[in-house]
């Protein structure tokens, strides 16, 4: 799921690399809180 991490480090180029983690990191609580809202 964090293989998106990828084409964003690509994507942004002046910010640092600790970005593409933090955006992982939300898009898998997203994911679960949509996950458990809708269950």
């Amino acid at each position: 799921m964090c293989r998106s991490g990828l084409g964003v480090r690509r994507w942004v180029r002046g910010e640092p690399s600790r970005l593409p983690r933090v955006l992982c990191r939300w898009l898998l609580f997203i994911s679960i809180v949509i996950h458990v809202v809708t269950a």
